[in-house]
């Protein structure tokens, strides 16, 4: 998404008093948060310099420079740093700052990359890397600040973590003609992967229970725990640094995506070309055991999940832009911590003290209790062992390091799973497209639209064979029965 593009016209009054509106209800929200007068005004003027850079714009050939000088220094303005400093931050390749040593031979082929990349880039990439990297600045401390909110100062004996995912996204449904995109391969692949641990924790577990226990159960072949499409997304490969050459090794999207980013000539083709050859189906046969098909579109693919109840076709156009780290984006934290302006350069370095290596939105990380601290420490391990050692600094690995880090705390925690189910195609669209509609769809909501009521059976049906619920409850009432006729 280009930061950038945010320039909004209202032309009419009503839009502009909504914006006013929901603007108030903004700075209200953020009062009740407890965030205070000068850490507003630092996202305002952030926010701000966004919208100046935006205008800025840089020069399609040439020299790397702003294209309009006067819009760049009113961005500098509100940065609180000199125009020469937030052009140099933009412009040049040399990353500011020390950044964390991994491995000295990864290091090496990381930098090379980085260089690179930086190097090749045009001028409004640089440009659009640095809104990327001051928006996400900006949102990891928005989190931050709801999460101090939410803390408690005393020694807690429980708490209470809620995972709340959007869920499975599929363009198909919400009636929208273009591919998914890769944020959409993002959260899909997170679902797949609770719903591989609820699957662990109700299938495999209480199967092994009632083995223990001499229980016997009559139930159909299981499928297996771990659906196929999150291997075609994450799986790993044994060679540490096999990121910067193409082996016959089969590799998931991220990995292949980070190879194909490095390397001269690659492209989307060539990444999807290579991501079929290690998961496709076999010539001759359509589909088969395989979760990843053809599309008839250019740069398009199929992947099925939820065990193949659930296919998405994505769009991999500029997909291997996701993989290459500008060095402008990682010239951000530190522009906004060096700012001459007080209230941002304290409101970003205070963030810095206890941060994390995972920086997300998982609330109870910033608090002194001991399971704060425990989960700061699994969230620490998580990013620090292994193969996340090495590939930290991949923007693209960083996905799976994040959801195992996730995981890896909920495992910690006594689980309980909530199952939301669509009723209905036309409930996605509506929501879609609900976002800046709020007050409509709650007239609509109250009138009580009878269509509403209408079930789609055959989407209801493939969410539930996806979910496992069904064979949940099967292998729970035959348990149950099978230990009462036991004991």
């Amino acid at each position: 998404e280009c930061y950038l593009n945010i320039n909004v016209a209202f032309h009419q009054t009503e839009d502009k008093q909504r914006a006013s509106q929901q603007f108030s209800k903004l700075q209200a929200a953020m009062k009740v948060l407890g965030i205070s007068g000068d850490e507003q005004r630092a996202f305002w003027l952030v926010l701000g310099a966004i919208y100046h850079l935006g205008s800025a714009g840089a020069t399609k050939a040439g020299r790397k420079q702003f294209a309009r000088h006067e819009w760049a220094q009113k961005a500098a303005y509100l940065l609180g740093c000199t125009l020469e400093e937030l052009s140099s931050s933009i412009f040049k390749h040399q990353a500011k700052g020390t950044l964390p040593r991994a491995s000295s031979i990864r290091q090496a082929c990381d930098e090379n990359g980085t260089a690179d990349s930086g190097s090749k880039a045009s001028g409004m990439d640089c440009l659009e890397a640095m809104a990327s990297g001051l928006y996400s600045e900006l949102f990891t401390i928005l989190i931050s600040l709801i999460n101090r909110a939410l803390k408690s100062s005393q020694h807690s004996l429980c708490s209470l973590l809620i995972v709340d995912t959007p869920g499975f996204q599929n363009p198909r449904l919400a009636k929208r003609e273009c591919g998914a995109t890769f944020e959409d391969l993002c959260h899909n692949y997170t679902q797949e992967r609770l719903h591989s641990l609820f699957y662990q924790r109700t299938f495999i577990q209480e199967l092994d229970r009632y083995k223990e226990e001499n229980i016997e159960l009559a139930l159909d072949d299981t499928e297996p725990s771990t659906s196929l499409s999150i291997a075609v997304v994450d799986q790993a490969s044994s060679q540490a640094l096999v990121r910067t050459v193409r082996t016959d090794e089969a590799r998931g999207l991220l990995w292949l995506m980070e190879e194909e980013a490095l390397q001269h000539g690659g492209s989307e083709e060539t990444l999807l070309g290579r991501l079929f050859s290690y998961y496709g189906p076999a010539e001759g046969e359509s589909k088969g055991h395989t979760f990843l098909l053809k599309s008839e579109k250019d740069h398009h693919f199929l992947l099925g999940h939820s065990h193949g109840t659930d296919w998405v076709e994505y769009d991999t156009c500029g997909w291997l832009n996701y993989a290459k780290l500008n060095p402008a984006s990682t010239n951000a934290t530190s522009l906004l911590q060096d700012s001459q302006k007080k209230i941002i350069s304290s409101l970003f370095m205070s963030r810095t003290a206890g941060a994390t290596v995972l920086s997300g939105s998982v609330a109870g990380l910033e608090g002194v209790s001991q399971l704060s601290l425990r989960r700061a420490t699994s969230m620490r391990k998580s990013f620090t062992t292994g193969v996340a050692a090495i590939k930290k600094k991949s923007l693209c690995i960083q996905i799976k390091l994040q959801v195992d880090a996730l995981l890896d705390m909920v495992r910690r925690s006594r689980i309980h799973f909530v199952h939301c189910i669509l009723p209905k195609a036309d409930a996605l669209k509506a929501l879609s497209g609900s976002l800046f509609k709020a007050g409509e769809c709650e007239a609509q909501g109250e009138a009580g639209d009878p269509g509403l009521m209408q079930l789609d059976v055959a989407l209801l049906r493939a969410q539930l064979r996806g979910s496992k619920l069904l064979d949940a409850l099967r292998i729970y009432r035959q348990g149950e029965a099978a230990a009462k006729l036991t004991y």
